[in-house]
């Protein structure tokens, strides 16, 4: 019986390249999933009414991927708000879930932990 199919390097080298490829493009996904996380809980959570002087910045400092399916995403936030012309800081932590619709990812809920 004739011998179909071996393993050779080739076949091993081209097994790692494809996990490494796809390992790169894991990590690329998680990391434009956690920016566009960390941009808008910024615009969320930063507010300002000008008339009386008064809003809230938000500094957001860690943001980490906690699920990721082809169709949501879930992030968990962690930052400050301070107040504008204050001195109060408060804690913020968050947590983002993200529905895709075609190649971009909308906000679809903010939970407050």
């Amino acid at each position: 019986m004739e011998k179909i199919f071996s393993i050779n390097k080739w076949f091993v080298f081209f097994c790692g390249l494809f996990v490494l490829v796809w390992l790169a493009l894991q990590t690329v996904t998680n990391q434009r999933i956690v920016e566009i996380a960390k941009m808008q809980a910024t615009l969320v959570f930063s507010w300002q009414w000008p008339d009386m002087g008064w809003g809230e910045e938000a500094d957001i400092t860690e943001a980490k991927v906690l699920k990721l399916t082809k169709t949501d995403a879930k992030v968990r936030i962690v930052g400050r708000q301070k107040e504008i012309g204050g001195t109060g800081v408060d804690d913020l932590t968050a947590t983002l879930t993200f529905y895709r619709e075609g190649k971009n990812w909308i906000l679809g809920r903010v939970e407050f932990n």
